[in-house]
C-alpha cells in the first residue's frame, strides 16, 4: 500500500470513527493493550495484526448504516469503494431526473412501486447470471462513483468521479484497484458504461484471506420471506430503534453488491422484499448516470439532525439487475431541495479467473 492510499484509508477510518460515535456506534475492541489512531489502525488492520473494527449495536439512524456494515465487512477497503467523509452543504453534482417527479425530487415524492418492482423481479427471474467454476473463481466488480471527500486538488465544479475494480477472491481475499475518472457533464451524466476496466497502473490495496465471505450470497433463499429474513439477520433492520428498516434493506442490496456477483434468483427476490417494504416507492423511469434506462426505487427516512435522507436504486428494466444507488439528503429547511451526497454506479459484475 502507497503511502498516499494509506494516508486515504487512514482519513477514511477516522471519519468512519467519528461517525460511528455520532450514530451510537463503538469499535468493539482494538489490540489489546493499545489504543490506536486512524492510521495505525489502517496499517494494523492492512497487514492483518488486528481485525476490521467490529461494531456492537447500539440505536442506529438509517443514514449510517451503511457506513456500519461496511466497518464490519472490510473496514479498509472504504477508501476507495463508496464511503467518504459528509458532503458539505453545497457540495453534490446535478440529481438526475425521474419520470415521476422530474427536477422537483423531494421525500415526498413517488408512487406504489409494486408494478415496477414486479417488472424488476421478473426481468431479474428471467436473466442469467453465469455463477463460479473451476476455471471462474474470482468476483470482479467494476464501479463508478462520486462522493463528497473534500479533496483539494478536485474541480468542484467538474464532479470528476473515480473508478474502481474490486476482486474477491475463493479465500476472501480482495483487491481494490482505483483510478480517476471522468468528469460529469452539466446534467449529471457522462460516465462511460463500455468502459469496465482499470488501467494496469492505478492505485492498488490488497486485504488479506477472509477479509469478506466470497460466498456471503451463494446460500441465500431466493423466496422473499425467507431472504427477508435473513437479510434483517444479518444486517440488523428489524432493529426496534430503527425508524426506517426499509431503508436498512434498501442500503443491504447497495452494499451486497458492491463486493460480490448477486445471483439473478437472489436479485429478484430483494426486488420482492422491497416491494412489500413500507416507505418504498417508485420514482418510475431514469436515464442513468452511463446514459441507461432504469427505473428509480426511493426510500426516504429521518436522519440526523432532522434532515432527511433519500436512498435511490435505479434497476435495469431489461436485466433486472442494479444499475446504481444515489443517496441524497434533505436539509431541514422545507424549502432546500436534495443534494446528492454520493453515487455508486455499477458497470460490470462476473465470476472472472484467477489473475485476471
Amino acid at each position: 500500500m502507497t503511502g498516499t492510499t494509506m494516508e486515504r484509508a487512514a482519513d477514511a477510518v477516522a471519519a468512519l470513527q467519528v461517525e460511528a460515535r455520532r450514530a451510537g456506534l463503538a469499535p468493539a475492541h482494538t489490540a489489546p493493550g493499545r489504543s490506536e489512531s486512524a492510521r495505525d489502525l489502517a496499517r494494523s488492520i492492512v497487514r492483518g495484526e488486528v481485525a476490521a473494527p467490529r461494531m456492537h449495536r447500539a440505536p442506529l439512524t438509517p443514514r449510517r448504516l451503511l457506513p456500519a456494515m461496511a466497518v464490519a465487512a472490510a473496514a479498509a477497503v472504504v477508501a476507495v469503494v463508496a464511503l467518504q467523509p459528509p458532503a458539505p452543504a453545497q457540495a453534490g453534482p446535478p440529481r438526475l431526473e425521474f419520470a415521476e417527479e422530474g427536477a422537483e425530487l423531494s421525500p415526498a415524492s413517488g408512487v406504489a412501486p409494486q408494478e415496477d418492482l414486479s417488472v424488476l423481479a421478473a426481468a431479474a427471474d428471467a436473466s442469467s447470471v453465469p455463477g463460479p467454476s473451476a476455471a471462474l473463481t474470482v468476483q470482479e466488480i467494476v464501479t463508478a462513483g462520486w462522493g463528497a471527500q473534500g479533496d483539494s486538488e478536485a474541480e468542484e465544479t467538474a464532479f470528476v468521479t473515480s473508478r474502481t475494480q474490486v476482486l474477491t477472491e475463493a479465500d476472501g481475499a480482495v483487491t481494490v484497484r482505483q483510478e480517476r475518472g471522468e468528469a460529469l457533464t452539466e446534467d449529471g451524466r457522462g460516465i462511460d458504461a463500455s468502459r469496465a476496466w482499470i488501467a494496469p497502473d492505478a492505485a492498488t490495496d490488497e486485504l488479506p484471506a477472509g477479509t469478506i465471505d466470497p460466498t456471503l450470497l451463494q446460500g441465500l433463499p431466493s423466496e422473499p420471506a425467507a431472504l427477508r429474513a435473513r437479510m434483517a439477520e444479518a444486517l440488523g433492520c428489524d432493529d426496534p430503534a430503527l425508524e426506517s428498516p426499509a431503508a436498512c434493506l434498501a442500503q443491504s442490496v447497495e452494499y451486497l453488491h458492491t463486493f460480490t456477483v448477486v445471483p439473478a434468483d437472489v436479485e429478484a427476490g430483494m426486488w420482492q422484499v422491497l416491494a412489500a417494504e413500507p416507505g418504498v416507492v417508485s420514482l418510475g423511469g431514469v436515464e442513468d448516470r452511463a446514459g441507461r434506462a432504469g427505473i428509480g426505487i426511493a426510500v426516504a427516512a429521518p436522519g440526523r439532525g432532522g434532515d432527511t435522507t433519500m436512498t435511490v436504486l435505479v434497476g435495469d428494466p431489461e436485466t433486472g439487475t442494479l444499475l446504481g444507488s444515489e443517496h441524497l439528503v434533505v436539509e431541514p429547511d422545507e424549502a432546500s431541495a436534495p443534494r446528492v451526497v454520493e453515487f455508486v454506479t455499477f458497470l460490470s459484475r462476473a465470476w472472472v479467473a484467477e489473475g485476471s
